[in-house]
């Protein structure tokens, strides 16, 4: 079958891992043709080291035969990049969040419907090789009924100095592209592919450090202070429509001292899931009866443990072929910015925050096997 044309606009940091699974290990769906960006050296780095062409935003909108748009660029500009794809005839994967806020998202939204266009979203860590094992474990009653969750993310970002002192950390603490929805959208993917659909959630957030100065002479803001908009720490009580119970929480503050990771209580058994940030897991088990042997790691049942950013687009070109509906539809990643952005209104109002939007969950890989992805299509 004919290859799905593809290309990329924003040629920043992430940009390098798409590349290099679009053409090399997903190359036999998708077709990169190309890339962009606002600053044209970054776009010509990236052509040259992986055979692509240099494009315009232009030149990849009016082009007829690029059905795909990766939406690579910074938050803010999620929203109008996603239009300007959407408006030119073209499916989009973009990276997290789908845009600033869920206003915004639902925009977009209701843009793709009227188009009848694919909008798919990062991230896609949940298609990997641990977090498709989870489900599996899940789905086949491994741990019994789920009856509660938990997800956790400990950053420390001042514990960082390479990235305390980045150009980009004043960016990090605008509204919109905090903790929460810089890692927030990883463990809630997880979560919501595992049991399904937020309910409601009750919210609460701090700010712990107000204000925060460029400490570095060599930097071109030495000396700039610069105050957070987006909360540091975030913790939520989940209600999902299947009647699971859940605790969440994220922060920028403090070291890391916990592993991150997604833990899935069941009546048989707890199942723990690692970074979701990954591909590989790892994927613990702890079974009833066995509450004082080790956790079992179990072996992982599905393909792509390796950094894989791209399996989403790679299930969007298929999508397209198959006319079925990708795994990272649109309902997902709003979805789950729905949920996060409540997480906020909640604290701020003292209420529990009824979340509007649903979703079926995403359908999973079939086997179980470390056969490819594309034998798992139906």
């Amino acid at each position: 079958m004919k290859r799905v044309k593809a290309a990329i606009i924003g040629s920043g940091m992430i940009s390098g891992i798409y590349m290099q699974n679009l053409t090399q290990t997903f190359n036999d769906v998708v077709e990169l043709v190309g890339c962009s960006d606002l600053i044209p050296e970054k776009a010509e780095k990236r052509a040259q080291e992986y055979g692509i062409k240099v494009l315009t935003n232009e030149e990849i909108f009016n082009d007829p035969e690029i059905e795909i748009v990766l939406n690579l660029t910074y938050m803010r500009a999620h929203y109008p990049v996603t239009v300007q794809a959407l408006e030119a005839g073209k499916h989009v994967y973009t990276e997290k969040c789908m845009s600033l806020n869920r206003d915004l998202a639902k925009k977009v939204y209701d843009l793709a419907k009227r188009k009848g266009l694919y909008v798919t979203g990062a991230p896609d860590t949940f298609l990997g090789a641990g977090l498709q094992t989870a489900r599996k474990l899940v789905d086949n009653g491994t741990i019994g009924k789920p009856i509660a969750a938990r997800a956790i993310c400990v950053r420390g970002f001042p514990f960082f100095p390479e990235y305390m002192d980045s150009t980009d950390r004043e960016y990090s603490m605008a509204a919109g592209a905090g903790i929460l929805h810089d890692m927030g959208g990883y463990y809630m993917t997880a979560l919501v592919n595992l049991l399904g659909p937020v309910k409601r959630v009750a919210g609460n957030f701090s700010i712990t450090k107000d204000q925060f100065t460029y400490k570095n002479p060599d930097n071109p803001r030495y000396g700039h202070t610069v105050k957070p908009q987006a909360p540091q720490t975030i913790s939520a009580t989940l209600e999902f429509e299947s009647g699971v119970v859940g605790n969440f929480l994220v922060t920028s503050v403090g070291p890391q001292g916990e592993i991150p990771q997604v833990e899935i209580i069941g009546t048989e058994g707890v199942l723990y899931c690692g970074d979701p940030n990954m591909y590989h897991g790892p994927i613990g088990l702890l079974r009833e009866g066995a509450w004082n042997n080790p956790t079992y790691e179990v072996p992982l049942m599905f393909p792509f443990s390796e950094d894989s950013r791209g399996i989403a687009v790679a299930d969007l070109a298929k999508a397209i072929q198959n006319g079925r509906k990708p795994r990272a539809h649109m309902d997902l990643p709003y979805h789950v910015l729905d949920v996060l952005d409540g997480m906020v209104d909640s604290a701020r109002s003292g209420q529990y925050y009824e979340v509007p939007s649903t979703l079926e969950r995403p359908r999973p890989f079939a086997g179980g096997t470390k056969a490819g992805i594309y034998q798992f299509d139906d």
